[in-house]
């Protein structure tokens, strides 16, 4: 996680104004992917453009303004998650089916897939 606060602080020390990331959160526990999402959505507030690939809808739901969804290198889908990343798409691209949940108070929703048959 700290090597990523490091590259992201380098693209500040650039004047950078956008930073382009693909799979920022790889590799890295949960605390840190916490941490790395935080500081790029406080870099978004201040003005920045942040454009990221992942692969978990959760951080997108989380912590995304707007959503592409892109297969087979074409845009799918666009606009803000809660509203472009439903169950039938998801299911779609992740060939699983799946359950979106309300976050509690949070106004956000989280992704789980359902229970593969036999359990």
């Amino acid at each position: 996680g700290e090597q990523q606060l490091v590259l992201i602080a380098r693209a500040i020390a650039q004047q950078a104004g956008i930073l382009i990331m693909d799979e920022p959160c790889a590799n890295l526990d949960y605390g840190n992917q916490a941490r790395v999402m935080e500081e790029l959505k406080r870099l978004s507030r201040e003005g920045y453009l942040i454009v990221q690939s992942t692969h978990s809808p959760d951080q997108a739901f989380l912590y995304a303004d707007q959503a592409a969804v892109l297969s087979d290198g074409v845009i799918r889908a666009f606009g803000k998650p809660e509203e472009v990343l439903t169950e039938a798409l998801l299911e779609a691209m992740y060939g699983i089916p799946v359950r979106l949940f309300d976050a509690g108070d949070t106004g956000r929703k989280l992704c789980m897939p359902e229970r593969v048959k036999g359990e």
